[in-house]
């Protein structure tokens, strides 16, 4: 892959339009309601690299490869949000914020607490919304 390719890859010089959000995930269903209240709200879901110019990561900690995933993302781009889910487990979660995630939900993930989080990431959220949000976290 060329520079240009990562570059394009890792979402520097995102086009308009749609947010778009990369799911690194072993296509299990505990995801689905989060996946379907994401996509009612106008993201494009795209998994293992399908989307492009991604505006927000969404990694699950507890499948082969997803801490590593979310290090070498994080290695290569500093700037994209990243949300991992992980089990109750503290040293997955303590893991998961040590290799760079910006945030960690839990399990089971309730959708409109998923929505509100990647909301919050990419911008999305008016002030209000923002001021209300930051209270409870």
């Amino acid at each position: 892959m060329k520079l240009g390719d990562v570059v394009r890859y890792f979402g520097f010089g995102k086009e308009k339009g749609p947010k778009k959000i990369l799911v690194v995930d072993d296509g299990a269903s505990s995801l689905n309601g989060v996946l379907g209240e994401l996509r009612s709200n106008g993201y494009q879901i795209g998994f293992d690299g399908g989307c492009r110019n991604y505006d927000i990561v969404l990694v699950d900690v507890d499948v082969d490869d997803g801490i590593n995933f979310l290090k070498k993302t994080r290695k290569i781009n500093n700037d994209v949000p990243i949300v991992a889910v992980a089990e109750q487990d503290d040293l997955k979660i303590f893991r998961a914020y040590k290799d760079g995630a910006d945030y960690c939900l839990t399990r089971p993930v309730k959708p409109q607490d998923a929505l509100n989080i990647v909301n919050y990431l990419i911008g999305d959220l008016t002030e209000e919304e923002k001021g209300k949000l930051e209270s409870i976290l």
